[in-house]
């Protein structure tokens, strides 16, 4: 085939081009460190490097999630540290509180102390993250999770647990609601034993216990009441959810004395005639360490004189 002299040098002017393109490209992939600079380069590759690169920030996101779920929780730990510390110090206080021997002064000095406390673990469960958001208030970030006056704060939050993707399978929660910390109670202890204010023995409660939280009588409300005839005392116990009582028992100080199936209440002391205890589940914001705890102070701030009111206290 015989090519002309003009067809030549086309052929040699686009050779020359076609080069200078390549080093072109070639240029540009030293300068940006990458094979692939367009899609054109190589449409397969670049359709892997977009996949990857998704994939990429995916993982990047993960990675950042996990970061705000320990910063989070290193936050509520904190706090929880100081609830623990606060509780650990209650004990030897309210053990000391117990002393039947105690004046007032020194009952007064105990509540002082115990005030203290109080007012540590309100600041906890009240408290804040960097962001200024209520740790313990739940989904209600913006709203003060307790609130109330002394003996009756009541939970404000909700039970909402804030979660973050942090894999693709797997989430993790930012908090804990402030009702799981400071308002959950045992069974036994959603129950409350209350003495009659006419009591004018000296027989004092010593704890509430399960004996079988199936039973279909657990959760009813009991009153015990004591009679003294002839020397020798008596109680018979009182269903007042269903209205029957039960048959009058000797009674013996120290002795376990069985509410339905379900409680029993442990009694010392000496009871007189008409003398009443009330054994109740108590009111939603009672089973709140905030309120036991302020209703203990308040009880020590009361003087005492006297078996009967020694018996109260």
């Amino acid at each position: 085939m015989r090519l002309s002299t003009s067809t030549i040098y086309s052929l040699g002017t686009q050779g020359m081009l076609d080069q200078q393109s390549n080093i072109s490209r070639i240029g540009q992939q030293l300068s940006t460190q990458r094979r692939i600079v367009s899609p054109s380069d190589d449409p397969r590759g670049a359709a892997q490097i977009v996949t990857l690169s998704q994939a990429s920030q995916v993982a990047k996101q993960y990675a950042d999630n996990r970061a705000t779920v320990n910063r989070h929780l290193k936050t509520e730990a904190n706090q929880l540290t100081n609830v623990n510390n606060a509780l650990q110090a209650a004990k030897p206080l309210l053990v000391q509180a117990g002393t039947g021997t105690l004046s007032d002064a020194n009952r007064g000095s105990v509540a002082t102390a115990l005030q203290g406390v109080y007012d540590q673990l309100l600041s906890s469960a009240n408290s804040k993250d960097g962001n200024g958001r209520y740790i313990f208030g739940g989904y209600k970030t913006d709203t003060q999770p307790f609130a109330g006056s002394p003996g009756a704060v009541t939970y404000q939050g909700d039970l909402g647990q804030r979660l973050l993707q942090v894999d693709g399978s797997r989430q993790m929660a930012l908090n804990d609601p402030g009702s799981s910390v400071f308002t959950s109670t045992t069974a036994s202890a959603a129950y409350i034993a209350t003495a009659a204010t006419t009591n004018s023995g000296s027989a004092i409660y010593k704890g509430i216990n399960v004996a079988d939280a199936s039973a279909s009588d657990f959760g009813h409300n009991f009153d015990v009441t004591f009679a003294v005839t002839g020397g020798k005392t008596t109680y018979t116990v009182t269903d007042s959810t269903s209205g029957t009582t039960g048959p009058s028992q000797p009674y013996v100080a120290g002795n376990e004395i069985a509410l339905g199936s379900g409680l029993k209440i442990s009694v010392a002391g000496t009871p007189t005639d008409g003398d009443r205890f009330t054994v109740a589940k108590g009111r939603p914001q009672d089973n709140n360490i905030l309120n036991a705890l302020s209703d203990v102070i308040g009880t020590l701030r009361q003087p005492v004189s006297g078996d009967v009111s020694q018996a109260r206290l």
